[in-house]
């Protein structure tokens, strides 16, 4: 699978791109069963720490070998507010800059034209529809 397809995959269905990690050579049945069976072992963890008790003891699982890397973490909201912004690629910030460059150039050229009465002029033709 491509990383396009993939991409798309894990944007559209998440548990098929987890299932598609599980382990290789599972049947569909198998995988939705093992995504079951995390899914009931996850809401009881999180109902014994509702109450907060002792955590409820994992289940037996299947041996399984383990070939792929853990799954980053969800990305979540803090109390603080602080987050990360998502990574821009690089055209769009090189074509960002342009944009803001030129617009710069355009008030630039009218102020040395007429000074602020101009720049007045020119932002109003621009933003307020008025020539």
């Amino acid at each position: 699978m491509g990383k396009v397809a993939g991409a798309a995959l894990a944007a559209a269905a998440p548990e098929a791109a987890v299932a598609r990690k599980i382990v290789p050579g599972m049947s569909g049945g198998q995988v939705n069963s093992e995504l079951q069976r995390r899914r009931q072992e996850a809401a009881e963890r999180s109902a014994a720490r509702k109450t907060s008790g002792p955590p409820a003891s994992p289940s037996p699982a299947p041996a399984a070998p383990s070939t792929t890397a853990p799954a980053a973490p969800a990305p979540t909201s803090s109390g603080a507010g602080l987050s990360m912004p998502a990574p821009v690629s690089a055209a769009a910030s090189t074509g960002g800059g342009v944009l803001l460059g030129v617009g710069a150039w355009a008030v630039g050229l009218a102020y040395l034209r007429g000074g602020l009465p101009e720049v007045r002029k020119f932002l109003a033709a621009k933003f307020l529809n008025q020539v």
